[in-house]
């Protein structure tokens, strides 16, 4: 798609990939919106992998950018160079994009695989922004998840516990907390933050004490693709799964990083087969699961078809992911869309879609032994298990897709004429 023809006056929603959950959900909302508008929102991407409706910048760069990055390419003057160049040329070519467009809002989701904070200050001051939190980076110094550290409400001083387990480290956390902060109290005005929990509201209220919008709005299900499908021992038979059993069902995009707690799941699951006569089969998906040594496991690797997903969904006893951080687990919300009871750990928003005895089934945080216990409780209810309706419906009413984009059609059509009056009272003075 050309970046030239992108409708003006439009929403125009700006992301770092077009993978992961961030990006999914971004994808859903966008199209959920253009069904009931027509083309009123865009999204443009700084490099994607696969076809989506999104504009993907990295095919459309500016000459000034390539040639800086090239530059600085053969000079190859290390690797923090390298990087802080190729964020450059990612930002340029979104900038690019944006100033053609000529949107009445820019909606910016995940920007921080590809870009940096730097790009919002690429936008004209005259644009209303809305900020999606997809995870903690926003309102830190570093981080995507703080965990239990708060030093994100203060500025991020001292020893970050976080250091070097998310992006390449490039300022230190305090300096980049500054930089952000700056930006925020000069332009909290035109600013609202999109909280897909109660969870990450409370974070942003609390990081800008209230002087900034906040409106809580859960990430968009397609409820209508997620569901049920048949009995499960039927679609286990289909899948050519173990039909005789129930299936404990694991993944997420990728499996890789460590607060997906594929360690806790690996000990829970070894205690489970240890200290109990339950017999059950184990299915995981997502990149690189096989490096998780989990005995006797199902290897599905990504999973990119999301009828295919579903098909999986439907297939499972119970879905677990024992994440230790989670903005707002999307993958809990499809799951249970398909009628399948979820097992988590009882921490930041995972308690908001895994409802204890409503839902599925919670845990300690960071407690194999508990999560073992949840597990054994989800596999005794079975396939039958009178949570799937419950569930189902609760996804339903708070989740579906159209029920969402309703809600951040509001918000766009609010802060856009929020934007208009004060042009016009501008105008006034001059």
């Amino acid at each position: 798609m050309n970046a030239n023809i992108i409708p003006r006056e439009s929403a125009l929603f700006v992301s770092d990939v077009d993978e992961g959950g961030a990006a999914f959900a971004c994808e859903r909302i966008v199209t959920g919106i253009n069904r009931l508008d027509g083309n009123a929102c865009r999204w443009v991407v700084a490099a994607g992998s696969r076809e989506t409706v999104a504009v993907n910048a990295e095919k459309w760069p500016s000459m000034g950018a390539l040639t800086e990055f090239e530059i600085c390419r053969r000079l190859k003057t290390g690797e923090d160079a390298r990087t802080r160049a190729m964020n450059r040329f990612h930002e340029t070519n979104v900038a690019r994009i944006i100033r053609r467009s000529k949107p009445g809002v820019v909606c910016f989701h995940n920007i921080h695989q590809k870009m940096s904070f730097a790009l919002l200050n690429m936008v004209s001051r005259r644009l209303p922004l809305v900020i999606d939190l997809h995870d903690m980076w926003y309102l830190t110094g570093y981080c995507c998840h703080s965990l239990a550290c708060d030093k994100y409400l203060t500025g991020c001083e001292g020893e970050c516990p976080q250091w070097g387990k998310w992006e390449p480290v490039l300022d230190e956390a305090c300096t980049e907390w500054r930089r952000r902060e700056r930006f925020f109290r000069r332009n909290a005005h035109r600013i609202t933050f999109i909280a897909p929990s109660e969870w990450i509201s409370r974070c942003a209220e609390n990081r800008f004490d209230g002087k900034i919008t906040v409106e809580c709005i859960p990430n968009p299900v397609d409820t209508k693709l997620f569901r049920p499908v048949g009995e499960k021992r039927l679609v286990r038979q289909m899948l050519g799964l173990p039909q005789d059993k129930p299936l404990i069902l694991c993944g997420a995009v990728t499996m890789k990083d460590p607060n997906k707690g594929a360690e806790y799941l690996r000990k829970a699951l070894l205690q489970l087969r240890r200290d109990s006569n339950l017999s059950y089969s184990v299915c995981l998906f997502g990149d690189n699961t096989g490096s998780l040594n989990i005995p006797d496991a199902f290897h599905l690797g990504s999973v990119c078809d999301e009828r295919l997903l579903n098909l999986f969904y439907n297939a499972a006893t119970v879905f677990v992911l024992p994440s230790l951080a989670e903005t707002f687990g999307l993958v809990f919300a499809e799951a249970i869309s398909a009628g399948t009871p979820c097992v988590a750990f009882d921490n930041t928003a995972c308690g908001e879609i895994v409802r204890e005895n409503e839902t599925g089934y919670l845990a300690r945080s960071a407690d194999a032994d508990s999560l073992a216990c949840a597990l054994g409780r989800a596999i005794k209810a079975g396939d039958n298990s009178p949570l799937s309706l419950i569930g189902r419906e609760f996804v339903v009413r708070k989740c579906d897709v159209n029920v969402v984009c309703k809600q951040y059609r509001q918000v766009l059509e609010r802060v856009q004429a929020e934007a208009g009056g004060r042009e016009y009272y501008l105008k006034s003075i001059v």
